[in-house]
């Protein structure tokens, strides 16, 4: 596991955290939520965690992401080296818990965090790597993207951001850093999903897998 403060140690300070919002991931925004209704299969297996984590840093080979202007639909984020093309939908805290969308094949963007056009903060995306009986989610192989992967996310008007995966990490939920939550600090992009063993008595999975991805400038 990739230790919290590996990967937290480029991150901007003085900021204002965003408490709230970071309890929303540490008390199990899970992706796996108890909704009365649903089917939940009799087995469910661990998610994947990163085996090869890395820390924020200069890029290894800035050429590996091309800054050609990228073509994604309006509110798609789009990693295309893990075959992911998802809708985004925007989801509100409420009782200090993101309500993550219900659809597995889609991620949910915090409504109160930054946006594609905004010039610093986070812009935060989760997604649920299963969801019920619908197979895997958008977020189910986040485990597995490398550094440098180009990452593609609109929003509703259409606008447009390139950014490369920059950061990549595994948590216990109670020791998810608050300071990735920011509406301040460097624009960085961070995508969350869960990780490692699940537990049924809660419907949360133990781990929060973390990326953080930096924008690209188009040339």
């Amino acid at each position: 596991m990739l230790p919290p403060r590996q990967l937290d140690q480029f991150v901007d300070q003085p900021q204002r955290l965003l408490a709230f919002v970071a309890a929303l991931l540490l008390t199990g925004v899970g992706l796996i939520l108890a909704v009365a209704g649903l089917v939940w299969p009799p087995v469910i297996p661990a998610a994947p965690v990163p085996t090869h984590p890395y820390a924020l840093g200069p890029s290894i080979n800035e050429r590996k992401v091309s800054s050609t202007i990228p073509v994604v639909r309006p509110n798609e984020l789009s990693i295309s080296s893990i075959g992911v093309a998802a809708n985004v939908e925007p989801a509100d805290v409420v009782n200090g818990r993101l309500l993550v969308t219900n659809d597995a094949a889609h991620v949910s963007q915090w409504r109160g965090g930054s946006t594609v056009t905004s010039l610093v903060g986070t812009i935060l995306l989760a997604g649920h790597v299963n969801f019920a009986r619908q197979g895997p989610g958008a977020m189910a192989r986040l485990a597995f993207v490398h550094r440098d992967a180009r990452i593609e996310l609109s929003d509703r008007r259409g606008h447009v951001s390139l950014w490369r995966a920059a950061a990549l990490g595994t948590y216990a939920k109670s020791d998810l850093p608050r300071s990735l939550f920011s509406t301040t600090g460097q624009h960085r992009l961070v995508l969350v999903t869960c990780g490692g063993p699940y537990d049924r008595a809660t419907h949360h999975y133990l781990f929060n897998v973390v990326l953080v991805a930096l924008p690209v400038t188009h040339s």
